[in-house]
């Protein structure tokens, strides 16, 4: 009798084991099943001022990107066919108080991080330029600047170029406006 009763000691003790282990294997599965399909974490929610939430970074990404096309694009900007970098640092500041998170944007293009601002030189001037061309482009952008502002000239036939360079800074600065997030 001392046999099986030791046995029947035994078997609690082994399903307690054989119970932590599945535990511990069903744990590990749950946490590894995003990673091995694929799905990403959001990393909070963002919340608008007015109340309106982003569900994810991907989501604030395409209301950034919408806004500053349609921002940069209307026509109280590109009335006097110049697209400024005090229209561009005027955008970043509404959209931060737009999303409850002005930081220390100022419409001041030379308070920004300095990525966003060569974000915009790089699009009137763009770094895949030859050394040549770069310096007649950067040499222009400073001779021919109006006062105290300078940009990206827009010209009603090459309003697609203008488009696309527009889209092209937005995708670009975004990048560097969520790191500074």
């Amino acid at each position: 009798m001392r046999i099986a009763s030791k046995r029947r000691q035994k078997l609690p003790f082994i399903m307690n084991v054989v119970y932590i282990y599945l535990i511990g294997s069903l744990i590990m599965w749950i946490s590894h099943v995003p990673f091995c399909l694929g799905i990403k974490y959001s990393k909070g929610r963002i919340r608008r001022r007015n109340g309106q939430l982003y569900e994810n970074k991907e989501a604030m990404e395409q209301e950034y990107i919408l806004q500053c096309n349609t921002k940069l694009l209307s026509n109280a900007v590109v009335k006097d066919f110049l697209i400024s970098q005090n229209e561009f640092a005027s955008f970043l500041k509404e959209f931060s108080v737009s999303i409850g998170n002005p930081k220390k944007y100022s419409s001041s293009f030379f308070a920004l991080d300095i990525s966003l601002q060569l974000d915009f030189v790089w699009t009137i001037c763009p770094y895949w330029l030859g050394i040549n061309e770069k310096r007649a482009c950067l040499n222009s952008l400073l001779l021919h600047n109006d006062g105290d502002e300078f940009g990206l000239t827009v010209s009603l036939d090459e309003i697609e170029k203008v488009k696309e360079l527009v889209k092209h800074l937005c995708t670009q600065s975004y990048l560097h406006y969520s790191y500074i997030l």
